[in-house]
């Protein structure tokens, strides 16, 4: 199902910006 998939990736991305985020500010 192609929603399921935009749902993965929509949330591979948030993983992501939380770990750059936290990274780049140096926080948790």
């Amino acid at each position: 199902d192609m929603g399921n998939r935009i749902d993965d990736l929509e949330k591979n991305i948030a993983d992501l910006m939380t770990q750059a985020g936290v990274e780049g500010s140096g926080e948790k």
